[in-house]
């Protein structure tokens, strides 16, 4: 045993070191310089010019130190900033900070003057973490007027720090990473953070698999990143040099997804097969090496169910950061990742069931949270819904005029004075409006205005001026009976993965699928896990036909107007659909003609024709220039955002024009059994099974009843018939005759 482990881990060190040789690697943006203490690398950590312009400022990056790094002297901040020449001298500074630490402090022109615009701060190394992400940090106090908050929305106070700032950072020798911190490697560098950047290779001959494996990766780091404004994917098939540069990413990290034997141009990877046993997985990372400041990870296996259980785990995070190594053969099943989100059958939610933690709104004056909510299983709720807003705040604020409001979708419903009789816990019940219940989502904006009195605005007051979201605060939609239209607000959205049932997503696209399609594809399911916070599993359709199982599910229909193939049952729903000889067909009253759809993307949402709790999304273009522009709209949240109702076109200019297609009409809420019996035990006010008990009483009470008049029947009948054998019936008839006959005397004698 101990020698057959050994050689496992022999061959498992040896395919490592096959990884680095047959892994291709691009050039930093600044090269390694040799030095006697190691490599210093000149990283640069801000995207974008960074503009900051109130009296006080404070703004952070982040960088993720891999476990087993030695970094050493040198270390330094390389600031490139400028200023507004209105700034007062005196009351004019920048400082930095490193994981909370304050390293220096100094002034603005002092800075101009010495540096000609950069400043240089050196960095401990001590106080740089490992196996965490550490946190840098810029505050400047600016004043170009003397006297309390005279600056204010003073466009004329301003600091500006550059893109070409950098962090120059010496490392002693190369670090071995680790399967445990894919994630923070990949994505919480010093990079962008508004931004996931990954160059993705399939293997050729298994690129079903690695499409499957790729769109429910790509789930998984919307889930991870929800925040993230931009994408850059770019897919590639089975490369063996380093692509172009197709982008302004310096370093970009890449990802290898397939079975080894469908690897045909890369013998390296391809080889791994035959050191893997049937059904087994494999996990790798390496990076970086000399000269490859960036990262690769593998994810393989010896055939599909070994590629499954690898793909499992590395969209399964909880599970992924228990992998302290940098390869990992993987035999167990892998479960999926599990979704927490259950719908309450009474409609009560605490905000932390959405994902919201306690929210602490600090400072002077405006203070402001926005939240966003989703009416479960897109059942539009009753009237009667509402917000229960549980609060607290700082004695110190002046209840004069501290005031708590409440916004839905942008309107003013609710307001309170913050009191000290509020201070330790107060409580807002608003009720929802009607008109804000037929939209599958609510924008709920909590805005403070926290008064202290006269105050100095360069100074920060988030210790006495606050106020507190508690996130027990409720959230009640009342159950309905109508089933809410979809819309593409929140471009992708599915109800998919809720109350514990599988996250799947069927997904039809032209059958010869190429890089472009693909990489529309990734951020399709990218966007879906940062809309959604679930990690999906994915099904193709066969030519675009829905099996019996896959219509069960949320589907998406992706294609040029040449080539898809929609199931009839989805032509008959969408306002424009592909007909016959490329042409399209419009409903009336759908305000396009063909014209004006040509070299957009368009983009349609439709209730499932076969499930009515299930969305069906239809993507469609009509030429390669168009699937680009849907690619960049994809690429960028902000043109999301911009798309509502149930039809959207993008033009190639990212102007996105929406048209409302409505229902013809209202859809009911489909009734399980278990609905039915809820809803029986809503009318009766008593247990299901004590209902059942009295409906078998009363059955077997009218069967009783039955049967007792049956009997009784039957016994008035047989008498009947043994006074007839008898000779009792025609006596009696006698006996009547001659009393009739006397009655008749009787009446006929004159009166006296």
């Amino acid at each position: 045993m101990k020698r057959n482990a050994k050689s496992r881990i022999a061959k498992l060190f040896i395919w490592t070191i096959i990884m680095l040789l047959l892994i291709p690697w691009s050039a930093f943006a600044q090269p390694p310089v040799e030095n006697l203490q190691g490599k210093s690398y000149q990283i640069p950590f801000i995207s974008t010019d960074q503009t900051l312009n109130s009296p006080r400022n404070a703004v952070s990056y982040w960088l993720f130190m891999p476990k087993g790094t030695t970094v050493t002297d040198p270390c330094s901040l390389n600031i490139h900033f400028t200023f507004s020449n209105t700034l007062i001298d005196a009351k004019s500074s920048l400082t930095v900070y490193i994981n909370g630490v304050a390293l220096e402090t100094k002034g603005i022109y002092t800075l101009q003057e010495k540096g000609q615009g950069w400043w240089s701060v050196t960095l401990p190394t001590e106080k740089i973490k490992q196996n965490a992400v550490n946190e840098i940090k810029f505050t400047s106090d600016q004043r170009s007027i003397e006297g309390d908050c005279a600056d204010i929305d003073n466009p004329d106070n301003w600091v500006i720090l550059h893109s070409d700032s950098y962090l120059n950072i010496t490392l002693k020798d190369h670090y071995t990473a680790e399967l445990s911190g894919f994630y923070p490697i990949y994505y919480e560098g010093l990079s962008d953070q508004s931004l996931l950047a990954t160059d993705f290779i399939l293997s050729k001959g298994s690129k079903e698999e690695s499409v499957l494996a790729l769109l429910k990766l790509g789930s998984s780091l919307g889930a991870a990143y929800p925040g993230r404004q931009m994408l850059d994917f770019q897919v590639y098939e089975e490369i063996t040099q380093e692509p172009v540069p197709v982008s302004n990413v310096p370093a970009r990290n890449k990802v290898y997804l397939g079975p080894f034997p469908g690897w045909q141009d890369n013998q390296p990877l391809q080889a791994l097969s035959q050191y893997l046993k049937e059904e087994e997985g494999y996990l790798a990372i390496a990076g970086p090496t000399e000269g490859t400041p960036h990262y690769s990870t593998v994810i393989g296996g010896k055939d599909a169910s070994g590629f499954q259980k690898a793909i499992n785990l590395i969209t399964n995070r909880t599970l992924l950061e228990q992998v302290d190594q940098s390869a990992i053969i993987l035999k167990s099943q892998v479960q999926p990742a599990a979704n927490a989100f259950k719908a309450k059958e009474k409609g009560v939610y605490h905000f932390s069931d959405f994902g919201y933690s306690t929210i602490n709104l600090a400072g002077v004056f405006h203070q402001r949270a926005y939240l966003t909510f989703i009416q479960p299983q897109e059942i539009q709720s009753s009237k009667g819904s509402y917000l229960n807003l549980k609060f607290s705040h700082s004695q110190a604020l002046i209840s004069e005029r501290s005031v708590i409001t409440v916004k839905i979708n942008g309107t003013p419903v609710a307001s309170t004075k913050l009191t000290t009789a509020n201070a330790e816990g107060g409580t807002l019940k608003i009720d929802i409006p009607e008109k804000d219940l037929k939209s599958p989502f609510l924008e709920v904006g909590i805005e403070c205005y926290n008064y202290l009195g006269l105050v100095d605005c360069s100074k920060d007051y988030s210790e006495s001026a606050w106020t507190v979201i508690d996130e027990t605060s409720q959230i009640v939609f009342s159950p309905g009976n109508v089933m809410l239209q979809p819309s593409l607000k929140m471009f992708p959205y599915v109800y998919s993965g809720q109350n514990g049932e599988p996250a799947q997503v069927a997904l039809g696209m032209p059958e010869q699928f190429n890089g472009d399609s693909i990489e529309a594809a990734v951020l399709l399911a990218t966007r879906l896990g940062q809309n959604t916070g679930r990690v999906y599993d994915w099904t193709l359709l066969k030519q675009y036909v829905p099996t019996s199982k896959q219509k069960k599910m949320d589907l998406i229909f992706l294609g040029s107007y040449q080539d898809i193939k929609l199931p009839e049952e989805v032509k008959k729903a969408l306002a424009v659909a592909p007909g016959e000889n490329n042409e399209l067909t419009i409903q009336n009253g759908v305000n396009v003609i063909s014209e004006t759809l040509q070299n957009k993307a368009l983009i349609q949402v439709i209730r499932s024709p076969w499930d009515p709790a299930r969305r069906i999304y239809v993507i469609m273009y009509n030429n390669q220039d168009a699937l680009t522009v849907l690619k960049q709209a994809l690429s960028n949240k902000d043109i999301l955002r911009k798309m509502e109702q149930q039809l959207a076109l993008v033009n190639s200019f990212l102007d996105v024009s929406n048209l409302a297609v409505s229902e013809k009409t209202a859809v009911s809420v489909p009734k399980t059994t278990e609905d039915r019996v809820n809803d029986l035990e809503k009318i009766t006010h008593l247990p299901w099974w004590l209902v059942v008990v009295l409906i078998v009483l009363i059955i077997a009470a009218l069967i009783a009843l039955l049967r007792l008049r049956r009997v009784k029947n039957e016994f008035t009948q047989a008498g009947v018939k043994l006074k007839a054998e008898q000779g009792f019936t025609e006596a009696e008839s006698g006996i009547h005759e001659g009393q009739m006959t006397e009655q008749d005397d009787t009446e006929h004698q004159p009166k006296k």
